[in-house]
């Protein structure tokens, strides 16, 4: 195969991709989106290109005061290849992207071009609007959904699902959900996430006064698979009214959740124009969630 740097102008680009910090993907597109605007200067060009590549590697921006030191690449080894020398400045470097006809500038800039930096952050403008859609969402939707739980209710809950012997961190965890419409359950592999999940529905379920509908679902089949087995074992010891409600409930995938329509990766049948009926809906796994994927639901 030919060496696809070959025809690659000297500069930053090529030395980048020749370090092999660069995939020639993301040199490519780089130099396609920069001949769409005009754009020659490679300190742009490489911002965009080490965009792309930062976005395979998991993270939605680059931090312009990182790349030196590859925080946000897995592939430190490649990047260590090149002197410190070859990286822009930071300020130098934000100056000539704000300058540049390819990039929004700030939060609140329109987004009609194809980067947007916001201090020394540059994001693809996509990712940033998803981005910013799941905070926006997120936010409208901490305050409490339903006002003031009763309290004789809590109290009966939480003395059938909250007994003597119960980590406090966990018992908060479980009743913290009845005063948010947003909440987030984190732990490492054991230390009973599910177990907490368990009670926060049969707590939501008790202190409600009327039936949910709730929805459970992760981010891919086997993920789903392991849903239902966790929240199995989880239901033992919950009182059997609670444990024959919920354990009848099924996990999705979130693509099936939100109704994928088949023609199309983008469309689903549940949007924002047509929202799930769910009272709550449950999304293990989330940090495999990706922020378009997240921005859907």
């Amino acid at each position: 195969m030919s060496d696809p740097a070959i025809g690659l102008a000297d500069g930053l680009l090529r030395d980048v991709h020749l370090a092999g910090v660069l995939g020639w993907g993301d040199v490519h597109v780089a130099q396609k989106v920069s001949h769409m605007f005009g754009v020659t200067d490679q300190q742009v060009q490489l911002a965009l290109a080490l965009s792309v590549r930062a976005l395979r590697d998991g993270s939605t921006c680059l931090e312009l005061d990182e790349v030196a030191s590859a925080r946000y690449v897995t592939d430190s080894e490649a990047v260590a290849t090149l002197p410190e020398t070859v990286w822009p400045e930071p300020d130098a470097w934000a100056q000539a992207l704000a300058a540049s006809p390819m990039v929004s500038v700030g939060p609140d800039a329109p987004g009609t071009r194809p980067l947007r930096l916001v201090g020394h952050r540059l994001h693809l403008e996509r990712y940033w609007a998803q981005e910013s859609t799941v905070a926006a969402e997120l936010l409208a939707r901490r305050p409490a959904p339903n006002g003031a739980v009763d309290t004789d209710r809590l109290a009966a809950a939480a003395a059938d699902l909250l007994r003597e012997g119960v980590d406090p961190e966990q018992a908060a965890a479980t009743v913290v959900p009845l005063f948010t419409g947003v909440s987030v359950i984190a732990g490492g592999p054991g230390t009973g996430k599910t177990h907490t999940v368990a009670r926060v529905l049969g707590m939501l379920l008790r202190t409600s006064g009327r039936p949910l509908l709730i929805g459970l679902a992760a981010p891919t089949g086997k993920a789903a698979a392991r849903m239902d087995e966790a929240l199995a074992r989880a239901l033992q010891g919950v009182p059997s009214d609670l444990a024959a409600e919920l354990g009848g409930l099924r996990a999705s995938t979130i693509h099936r959740l939100l109704g994928w329509v088949p023609e199309s990766r983008n469309r689903f049948r549940h949007h924002r124009g047509n929202p799930l009926p769910h009272d709550v809906v449950v999304v293990d796994e989330a940090s495999m969630v990706s922020v378009t994927l997240m921005a859907r639901l």
